[in-house]
């Protein structure tokens, strides 16, 4: 500041300021303020300044003499003969000031003393002599301010001051307007001094956007003036612990962070005893806050350190981030090994609230100097299994602060710490998938993905290091599933995820083979979960909680990665039907309370013989309710009450039965098949319970139930769905089975012999369904037909599934009687086209060749195409013909009679081959023809030329003379024999 201040003047000042009476006070300093006494008192009335002050007489001349008008016009005239000054002035564009002839004010004269050069004189005659207007004095010039070039913002600061020198009890309000500009830093700072509350004025500007503090630079020797202060303050406060503690800790954490913004800001050099005053604070560091502050200085000052005192650095650093520390020593060990250093500055902007930046030199070289003392593998893997990611605040680096938590982990996992640690993360993931809540955070599926690979990295990924991750016990998943599960839990899906997971590496692990004897260690050591436990986890039931719990957003970042690995090892849940049902479902009433279901469920086995009305009733009742009400119940709905509604056949319970297992199937597929099986037994496996394994392993098994069931078509809809449902099972099982080399199938069964078994048993359902298909003594017409469309809309699946199903059926071949409603009813029986002419063909077998050449003249009549025409023509014509012709005998063969009808039927689709087919009954005519005088009328020749002239008729060609003998006897024979292979 320019002058010292007195402290006679200030107090003279003050005591005018609040009007006292000169009078009163005769002994105060008044050689300032002589104008403004004299222009309220006498000379008479003051007449002791007289005897003290010289030049009262001449200032009262003066004051009586002196027109004001006459001065401001000589201040006009003065300004106006400067150019200098109008240029400045005109330069400031600032709407406050006029021109020169227009100064009539005196707030104008205020605004112009800055362009004076002996404006601090003036500012302090003008302050002395107006005391009660100081403030509105300061608020003029602080106005003016911004609107002057730079060189005169220096006067500005030097009126300040002599304006403070006469009042230093205003310092602290002009520092709170120059704050609230944010203008004059330096002046603040020089403010701050005065007032003598350092601590308290930085507190408050570096809580509010302090980057305007350093807008001008500052004085060295007033940055070294404030350093003395605070770090005597900071001194003192650790020398003098108050109480309670908490205060002390409070004042500790605010002196730290002000030295904070204080050393970023002013880019402050230490003396040893500074530095020594704010380490020594650590160990006052009973709080998180305050311990967290004293690392940010540290890492303030790292690069500084590093230079000087690097060993101090890293033990101070070592002091504060330590494994007693967990989160602190976690965090920073995240950040470094994930080279995440911006991460640490984002950190210290966070704790100290302002906008500080870290040296990246001083990270680097803090990071290297750890690496392998504060930060060893063994150390952080222990510390990380402590992490709780509900409880952990992560620094405020993040709105989530268990994101931190799950990252931490995740980058430790991947980056070896564990494996170098000899650490097993197995009680960490189990903690975290049993505590797991809604919404599943986003990085806790690939945390125990990553897990689950790494129980597989044994020396892959660190060849020093042998994995030390263990795989979940299969006992302990096994008894979490088996207890009753009244709604799927948040553990319930991530530990099903979990499991398919390991199986899913495992297989990988096992599929890549030829690799050291270590990679058959260690899949011997981990080998996929048992059949029997992946059977007893409720799928459906899991993946419809992750679908739709919290309209998907609950398992959003897991659903994806679940829904395939379900798909692969669980392909039979997946049916267009079933997720149409549960579409619907939603629309269904609230949940029920057992005992009601439970009371609804006796009803109707109680009614169902004496009642059944009742029965109806209640099971219309049960079926608006939902599957997961129904479930605890469905022993007694499916295993007492289906047995008996197949014989009793009352349609209207059937379907109501229909309905209810479909709901239960919609919600657990396998539970619902299963006692759909075991309800259903036929009279060979009466007391036997099947399981889902044996049933996945054999599916045959399947289609021996209760011969009613393929007689009663709501039935019959269930087990089909079941079959398919088995089917699509054992297939997935069969080569998992055949993947997992177990000891019963090791080194037995090849991928193609288990693909071959897997076709053999589908092709023997088949042959069975058609079985079904076939017309028995007591069937009902209208009940069979509705069998076989479900039956053939079922062979269609399979087919478009599977083409190869529909040639090795078709090779095996089945009932004549089923060809024209199968090449008719099952829509993908045209591919039969591609190779009916292989069965033609085959000469082997007669009865292959016989199904085949009925097959091609169905497929002829139903799909009349080119195609279809080049097998009439050049395969199904040429083989009758020599089947025909093959006896030497003079009588038709059996084989050969079955067979010529075909021709008629051929001629009726595709006349163009009406002469090749004229052409081989004209040489059979002629071939059985009687030679003259050699007339035969009876036997089996005759037989056959009656056979061959009924032909030609059909073909509209007259046979000859002889031929027409006794023609209408032998018509009806014929006719009824082609309609059975035609039609």
């Amino acid at each position: 500041m320019s002058s010292i201040s007195d402290a006679a003047i200030v107090e003279t000042f003050r005591y005018l300021e609040n009007g006292g009476c000169v009078i009163q006070r005769p002994n105060l300093k008044y050689e300032l303020f002589l104008p403004y006494i004299l222009k309220y008192y006498t000379l008479d009335e003051v007449s002791f300044l007289k005897a003290n002050y010289t030049q009262v007489e001449l200032i009262k001349n003066i004051l009586t003499t002196i027109n004001r008008d006459d001065l401001i016009r000589d201040v006009e005239r003065q300004i106006s003969q400067n150019q200098t000054l109008l240029d400045v002035i005109s330069e400031t564009n600032f709407t406050g000031f006029v021109r020169p002839r227009n100064i009539s004010k005196s707030e104008d004269v205020i605004r112009a003393l800055p362009l004076l050069n002996n404006c601090d004189d003036l500012i302090r005659c003008l302050v002395a002599n107006n005391p009660q207007m100081f403030h509105k004095i300061t608020d003029i010039i602080l106005q003016v301010h911004k609107y002057f070039p730079f060189k005169y913002k220096e006067r500005i600061k030097n009126m300040l001051y002599t304006m403070v020198n006469l009042a230093t009890h205003h310092a602290f309000n002009m520092r709170l307007k120059l704050i609230d500009l944010k203008i004059l830093p330096e002046v603040v700072l020089r403010f701050t001094i005065i007032c003598s509350d350092i601590v308290l004025c930085l507190e408050g500007i570096l809580s509010r956007n302090p980057k305007w503090i350093t807008s001008q630079q500052i004085p060295q020797s007033l940055i070294n003036e404030l350093k003395t202060v605070l770090f005597g303050t900071l001194r003192n406060c650790v020398n003098n612990v108050q109480q309670p503690l908490s205060h002390h800790r409070a004042r500790l954490c605010i002196l730290m962070r002000i030295i904070c913004g204080f050393v970023h800001f002013f880019k402050v050099n230490f003396d040893p005893s500074d530095l020594e005053v704010c380490l020594t604070v650590i160990d006052h560091a009973g709080s998180d806050r305050l311990k967290k502050l004293c690392l940010c200085f540290l890492l303030l000052c790292s690069e500084m350190l590093i230079k000087t005192n690097r060993l101090l650095l890293v033990s101070s650093f070592a002091r504060i981030v330590n494994p007693r520390n967990t989160q602190l020593f976690l965090i920073f060990a995240y950040f470094f090994r994930a080279n995440q250093l911006d991460q640490i500055s984002k950190m210290c902007v966070s704790t100290l609230a302002m906008d500080v930046e870290i040296s990246g030199y001083g990270l680097v070289e803090l990071r290297i100097a750890t690496k392998d003392t504060l930060f060893s593998e063994v150390t952080l893997a222990k510390s990380a299994l402590e992490i709780e990611p509900d409880t952990f605040d992560g620094l405020g680096l993040a709105k989530d602060p268990s994101d931190i938590a799950f990252n931490v982990v995740y980058v430790m996992l991947k980056g070896g710490v564990f494996h170098k640690g000899k650490t097993d993360l197995r009680p960490w993931i189990i903690r975290q998938i049993t505590q797991a809540t809604t919404p599943i955070h986003s990085q806790l599926g690939p945390l125990i993905k990553t897990y689950t690979s790494c129980i597989f990295d044994y020396g892959i990924a660190y060849s020093a290091y042998p994995t030390p991750m263990t795989k979940i016990p299969e006992l302990y998943i096994f008894t979490f599933f088996r207890e009753r599960i009244d709604k799927i839990s948040p553990a319930h899906v991530l530990l099903f995820y979990y499991v398919l997971q390991f199986n899913t590496f495992a297989r990988e692990r096992k599929s890549i083979g030829g690799q050291a004897s270590l990679q058959k260690t260690i899949y011997s050591s981990n080998l996929p979960y048992a059949s029997d436990l992946m059977e007893s986890i409720p799928v459906r039931r899991i993946l419809i909680e992750a679908e739709k719990c919290d309209n998907g957003l609950a398992y959003r970042n897991i659903y994806p990665e679940l829904l395939g690995l379900v798909a692969s090892n669980y392909p039979e849940i997946f049916d267009i039907e079933n997720l149409l049902i549960e579409e619907d479902r939603l629309s269904k009433s609230s949940r029920q309370n057992q005992s009601v279901v439970k009371n609804f469920v006796q009803l109707i086995i109680s009614n169902l013989t004496e009642n059944p009305e009742v029965s109806i009733s209640a099971l219309k009742t049960l079926e608006s309710m939902e599957p997961e009400d129904l479930l605890i119940h469905c022993n007694q709905l499916i295993l007492d009450l289906l047995p008996r509604i197949i014989h009793q056949g009352n349609p209207r319970i059937i379907q109501s039965v229909y309905q209810i297992w479909l709901s239960l199937y919609s919600m657990s597929p396998h539970e619902a098949s299963l006692l759909f099986i075991n309800a259903t037994r036929g009279q060979e496996d009466q007391g036997i319970r099947f399981t889902e394994l044996q049933l996945m392993m054999d599916p045959l098994l399947v289609i021996r139930c209760d011969p009613q069931v393929f007689r009663c078509p709501s039935i019959f809809k269930i087990f089909i769905k079941v079959l398919k449902f088995f089917m699509k099972g054992s297939r997935s099982r069969l080569s998992r089975l055949q993947q997992d080399e177990n000891e019963y199938l090791k080194d037995r069964v090849t991928p193609e012999k288990m693909d071959k078994l897997i076709l053999v048993q589908e092709i023997s359902l088949m042959k069975m369904l058609l079985e079904v298909c076939e017309t028995k003594l007591k069937d009902n017409s209208d009940g069979l037909e509705e069998i076989r469309n479900i039956t053939f809309s079922f062979l269609h699946e399979l087919f478009i599934e599977n083409t190869m199903l529909c040639k090795e059926l078709h090779s095996e071949g089945y009932s004549f009687e089923l060809i024209p409603l199968t090449t008719r009813k099952i829509e993908s029986m045209h591919m039969c086209i591609i190779f009916a002419p292989e069965l033609i063909k085959d000469e082997t077998s007669p009865k292959r060749q016989l199904f085949g050449l009925f097959l091609g003249s169905q497929l002829c009549e139903v799909w009349p195409m080119e195609q279809t025409y080049k097998l009439a023509k050049d395969h199904i014509i040429e083989i009758i013909k020599e089947i025909s012709f093959k006896t030497n005998e003079k009588i038709l063969s059996e084989e050969a009679k079955k067979v010529l009808p075909i021709l008629v039927l051929i001629f009726n689709v595709f006349p163009n081959l009406r002469s090749e087919i004229v052409r081989i009954l004209r040489a059979l005519e002629e071939k059985f023809k009687p030679h003259k005088g050699h007339a035969i009328t009876f036997g089996m020749k005759r037989g056959s030329e009656i056979f061959i002239a009924q032909l030609l008729e059909q073909v509209r060609e007259k046979p000859t003379s002889s031929s027409k003998v006794k023609k209408r006897k032998k018509s009806e024979n014929f006719k009824g024999r082609s309609i059975t292979f035609e039609k």
